[in-house]
């Protein structure tokens, strides 16, 4: 059997996102499919990994990216007031104007690709994996031109994501586009797959008939060979990025309260405003701030630490179902 996997993140893009699409298209090969991927030539994404291996036997057929870049709109507006501040909340507003999200414009050039790799490579099944949730879209208009059975992987919810600042009235009227998305996915994909009970739910709330859910899980072979060294100091480790309601400062605090031998290495960094918030707090060298690295150094850090930091976002009572890449 044929598979197609249309993926907006995969290496070398670098990040979170990456892990499923990537596990998924090596895990599928050694199952016995063959297996090809469609992704972005470059686009032109927030974090790159040239240490992530494409798995063996996988075919990568790139599609050209046009649309904005990866941005974190909070580093880019902070310390800026003024006229400055409003030519950049200007700049970044064009990406909200852009739905159901900023990487939508792809889809005139990955639509055409899938529709030609479907054709020429015969495939059996096409599977889109999202966020960003307007790759769904490309999944939809193939299976209209050619049949095809789509199944669509959301490895978030496309209709209540808990990283939107609902509290916006233009990202309220953003998430409506959204919600049109998780409806079209329910009536036009053969297939839903999800990583929680919580998203399965919703997709059968709004009418999809066949959902299955495959939590996010991790290959022990990954974690051959890292080690742990014990160290003087209780060392806490945070990877991954802080945005939209994602809020370090109630963990800083507490820190702020105990014992000088605990210290927090934050690997991806802290945004600026969280760190002078940290500074403010006089935690001085308890906190550690890695810039962001492949993965495999990403889990050499998280073995190589006494304790791991997991902060989830609450947006509108969301969070409390929000599964996690880490």
């Amino acid at each position: 059997m044929r598979v197609l996997l249309v993926t907006m993140y995969f290496p070398p893009a670098g990040g979170a996102g990456v892990a499923r699409p990537t596990k998924l298209a090596g895990h599928l090969v050694e199952l016995g499919f063959e297996v090809h991927v469609l992704a972005p030539d470059d686009s032109k994404w927030l974090y790159r990994d040239d240490v992530l291996a494409i798995p063996s036997n996988v075919q990568v057929h790139r599609a050209k990216y046009v649309g904005p870049r990866g941005r974190l709109p909070a580093e880019e507006l902070h310390g800026l007031d003024g006229l400055d501040r409003a030519l950049r909340q200007a700049a970044l507003f064009s990406r909200r104007l852009l739905v159901p999200d900023e990487f939508v414009s792809w889809g005139l050039t990955a639509i055409p690709a899938a529709r030609r790799i479907v054709r020429d490579e015969k495939i059996d099944v096409l599977v889109t994996t999202s966020p960003p949730a307007s790759v769904n879209l490309i999944g939809a208009a193939v299976k209209q031109v050619t049949g095809v059975y789509w199944v669509a992987d959301l490895r978030d919810s496309v209709a209540a994501n808990p990283d939107r600042r609902v509290d916006r009235l233009a990202v309220r009227m953003k998430e409506q586009a959204q919600e049109s998305v998780a409806k079209l996915v329910a009536r036009w994909a053969d297939a839903v797959v999800t990583v929680s009970k919580a998203i399965s739910a919703e997709m059968r709330a709004l009418g999809a008939e066949r959902v299955e859910t495959i939590p996010n899980g991790c290959d022990f072979e990954d974690f051959a060979g890292l080690e742990y060294h014990r160290n003087e100091r209780f060392r806490i480790t945070h990877t991954g990025t802080f945005f939209g309601h994602r809020d370090p400062r109630p963990f800083l605090s507490a820190l702020a309260e105990v014992e000088g031998d605990v210290v927090a290495r934050f690997v991806g960094g802290l945004r600026s405003a969280d760190r002078e918030f940290a500074e403010a707090l006089g935690l001085g060298d308890r906190i550690e701030e890695i810039e962001h690295v492949p993965r495999q150094s990403a889990l050499e850090l998280q073995r190589d630490s006494e304790a791991l930091l997991l902060l989830l976002p609450e947006a509108g009572g969301r969070g409390k179902t929000v599964p996690s890449a880490k």
